[in-house]
């Protein structure tokens, strides 16, 4: 639903307007390690307290303290950021139609989104870590359907104003967090004895809570230095034909998401139980990554005029946005495929080594990135990605199967990762060389259609025909 109706809201508001967008994502990564600190921590507690980890008393406690921290945190962070809008809007937006005030207001506004997506977020982490995927999805589809329709059918026919998209949004998020905090609540154990912050609480889990934090903050440096540096150099038109291009190369990271929101509380469960098949579990999961986020980003990067021309419609628009789309594509197709990586990982409350990973990256990307974006605009910053997470899957990978799954690596590369992608190019070159699109729009609809349905059943049919002939199932379940 967030994806779906980008048309509107670019047709509707203007591409400076939807630029204010991709601001918002800035806002929101920033406030990342926040998140980061609360999250994984409670997803991998509730999913702890399935393996007997923690009893009522202990998890109501850590949640109610985790709960008052993040209100704390996000308080003084509203003050601070509220009180910066008019500098934001007049010295680093360089807004050219957009009426300064417009700005401000849409900044304000995107505040309290912000504030209130992250206790959204925190109490779908519980309910993943709960495994109680049934219950959220019904939520997020009402949620979802709630948002991202409504917006389109507000900008479209009552005001078309970025004002009035960020506030519905506000409204949205209101009902969500008391959603998902109901359901949370209501899904854990009963305890007779009334929670209540607990320093204690928070300290027993701040080695990882810690290293999570500190890995979302390197992160943000590392994955928003693109969008920083272009909303100071470019105008708020040109950032957002980039921000179109990033949005629609996010749609990797949403397939790649739900999979590890199932996988990963099971491997929890598992690690802290004692009980086998880790490494099934894990290359299930990465399997369906490389099928469903795979598929999906070959492809964007082998047709985005196509994608562009048939789901925006504008021509100015696909001929500015395709450059970039191809290239970040690839870079989020190869980032989607650490997600189940980085969830066996943490599963085992090992974050050190993506720490190191992200300092290293963050002395090297940063300044390549801003030399890119000097040198040659948007199309440097989005290179800079690209490469960013080659790096990530030839290193990262390599060093953590190290410690964890010792004898699985060679399996993850060729089986679970590289064989699909391959099928997957192998069918988009053939069609992009023998089916050409028809002239009329309908006929555009159903030959895209029908490519993305051969690229899938490429990829799913190389993951599930070409296997090893043996699996070998070692873990350290206790990494340094």
């Amino acid at each position: 639903m967030g994806v779906a109706f980008i048309p509107v809201y670019v047709n509707c508001l203007g591409v400076e307007s939807f630029g204010l967008v991709g601001v918002f994502t800035l806002i929101l990564a920033a406030l990342g390690p926040l998140e980061a600190f609360a999250s994984p921590l409670l997803a991998r507690e509730m999913a702890r307290l399935r393996g007997g980890a923690h009893d009522a008393n202990s998890i109501r406690t850590l949640l109610r303290s985790v709960e008052i921290f993040c209100a704390c945190f996000l308080g003084l962070a509203v003050l601070v950021f509220w009180s910066a809008t008019p500098w934001l809007a007049d010295w680093w937006l360089n807004a050219n139609q957009l009426p300064k005030e417009t700005v401000i207001h849409a900044l304000v506004a995107m505040g309290m989104v912000a504030v209130l997506k992250v206790f959204e977020n925190i109490y779908r982490s519980c309910l993943s870590g709960l495994q109680m995927q049934v219950a959220l999805n019904g939520a997020l589809i009402v949620v979802a359907t709630l948002r991202g329709a409504g917006a389109a059918v507000l900008v479209a026919w009552v005001s078309p104003d970025i004002r009035s998209f960020f506030l519905w949004n506000a409204c949205v998020s209101i009902f969500s967090v008391g959603t998902f905090a109901y359901l949370v609540y209501f899904i854990l154990p009963k305890n007779s004895k009334r929670a209540a912050f607990s320093w204690v609480s928070l300290i027993s889990v701040s080695r990882f809570s810690g290293g999570m934090a500190l890995l979302f903050l390197l992160a943000f440096g590392i994955g928003q230095t693109d969008k920083l540096v272009l909303t100071k150099m470019l105008t708020l038109e040109e950032f957002g034909f980039y921000a179109l291009a990033s949005a629609i190369a996010g749609i990797l990271s949403l397939l790649a998401g739900p999979i590890v929101q199932v996988f990963g509380p099971k491997m929890n469960e598992m690690i802290a139980s004692g009980g086998s098949g880790l490494a099934q579990i894990y290359h299930q999961g990465s399997k369906m990554v490389s099928v469903s986020a795979g598929s999906a980003g070959i492809l964007i990067i082998f047709f985005p005029e196509a994608i562009l021309d048939v789901w925006i419609g504008n021509g100015s628009t696909v001929k500015e946005s395709a450059p970039f789309l191809r290239i970040l594509a690839a870079g989020n197709l190869l980032n989607a495929m650490m997600h189940m990586p980085g969830a066996l990982m943490f599963a085992h409350g090992w974050t050190s080594l993506a720490l190191k990973a992200n300092f290293l990256a963050v002395g090297a990307i940063i300044p390549c990135m801003i030399w890119g974006v000097i040198n040659y605009g948007p199309k440097g910053a989005a290179f800079a990605w690209l490469f960013l997470n080659a790096g990530y899957i030839l290193f990262v990978i390599h060093f953590m199967h190290k410690k964890l799954l010792l004898e699985e690596k060679i399996r993850w590369y060729l089986y679970d990762t590289l064989v699909p992608l391959l099928a997957g190019i192998v069918a988009a070159i053939i069609l992009r060389q023998f089916l050409k699109p028809l002239d009329f729009y309908f006929g555009k609809v159903l030959w895209l259609f029908a490519v993305a349905f051969f690229i899938f059943c490429s990829c799913a049919a190389a993951a599930i025909l070409i296997v090893p002939k043996k699996s070998h199932l070692i873990t350290r379940n206790n990494p340094n």
